[in-house]
């Protein structure tokens, strides 16, 4: 593969089982957004192989011509939305796509993937607020490897308890499940995404209306808004996360304390650092 993918590849070893069971239990008319690190997503939704690598590697029979490349690997016709590189900037977008659903009166729901460290973005905390607010019809799925880019996830938060617990503060329910179990993550996302008893419709809150210099139009027809017949459990939007252990040997739980390997991690920033650093010289420079 030397020489033949452009640029850098964001893989997605050991987390494929979030993919595979969430997949499996979902519709395939439910939307769909997860992160650039998502090649395990793009061939569990259903994108074939050969178009895949068409598109990692650049090349015009890519299902995004060559486009979009290894960050990218989506197809609108399966319902992936976005694969958004920006970190967080997926889950506003998911919350999006699922209030349009529940304004259209649409029987899907949208499913939102996105890693431990989106979830100290501000990004986060406003959707979850959000979509627990409107009662959208969503499910977000946190891919907790442990790690956001670098940094253990234990070092950057301040809960104690899993990340998916942060879900409570805005009344949303949550749950947490072996990331490497397909069938646990499949239970866990069906659950979540049950049918919905009867066709609903939904109302923009009013701050999304047109502001005074818009066009005037007819006001429209209010139609009744049955309360709570979300899919996404019948209440609003839902958390799971999806946690992979921990296998960094700079990390060891003492009684509930952290010890971290200082040195060690010394070494690994410096490292990275030069990485960087060549990175960057080589592609701008």
């Amino acid at each position: 593969m030397r020489g033949l993918v452009p640029g850098t590849v964001h893989l997605a070893q050991g987390q494929e089982g979030v993919a595979v069971g969430a997949n499996a239990a979902i519709d395939l008319d439910d939307w769909f957004v997860c992160t650039y690190r998502g090649h395990h997503h793009s061939l569990a939704r259903g994108i074939g192989l050969e178009s895949f690598f068409a598109e990692v590697m650049g090349k015009a029979g890519g299902v995004c011509h060559g486009m979009g490349g290894t960050s990218y690997v989506v197809d609108a016709s399966l319902g992936m939305l976005s694969q958004p590189a920006i970190i967080g900037a997926g889950i506003p977008l998911g919350t999006g796509a699922a209030l349009s659903a529940k304004i259209r009166g649409e029987e899907r729901i949208c499913i939102t993937f996105f890693g431990d460290g989106a979830c100290n973005i501000g990004a986060f905390h406003e959707a979850l607020n959000m979509a627990q607010l409107w009662k959208v019809p969503g499910v977000y799925v946190i891919e907790n490897n442990q790690y956001g880019e670098y940094t253990p996830y234990r070092m950057a938060s301040a809960l104690s308890g899993d990340l998916a617990h942060r879900a409570e503060a805005y009344g949303m329910a949550n749950q947490v499940v072996d990331g490497q179990d397909a069938l646990a993550v499949y239970a866990a996302v069906r659950a979540a995404r049950r049918p919905r008893p009867a066709r609903s419709y939904g109302r923009l809150p009013r701050r999304l209306h047109p502001g005074p210099c818009a066009p005037r139009r007819a006001p429209p027809t209010r139609r009744p808004v049955a309360r709570g017949a979300c899919p996404a459990r019948g209440e609003g939007a839902i958390m799971v996360s999806a946690s992979a252990p921990c296998r960094s040997g700079n990390l060891r739980p003492t009684g509930g304390t952290l010890v971290l390997d200082w040195p060690a991690i010394a070494r690994i920033n410096q490292t990275l650092t030069y990485h960087y650093c060549y990175y960057y010289y080589h592609c701008y420079c």
